[in-house]
């Protein structure tokens, strides 16, 4: 793998990072429903199908594995 693969798989693109930083507010006030923060955040993104994914995408990513309590 060179080095600009390496790199660029490691950066998240503006839209997913936009979406991890709502996800990090709404949390941080107490919110915990998945799909209050996918549609939350995939609205700030623009509300369209593409941003329901990247906001769901990045709901798996970082949020999912933390799982019900």
């Amino acid at each position: 793998m060179t080095t600009q693969k390496f790199r660029s798989s490691m950066t998240r693109n503006h839209n997913e990072t936009r979406a991890l930083n709502t996800m990090r507010n709404l949390t941080a006030q107490g919110w915990q429903d998945e799909a209050l923060l996918v549609d939350t955040a995939a609205q700030v993104l623009g509300g369209d199908e593409s941003a329901k994914l990247t906001a769901q995408r990045v709901f798996d990513r970082h949020f999912k594995i933390m799982g019900a309590n």
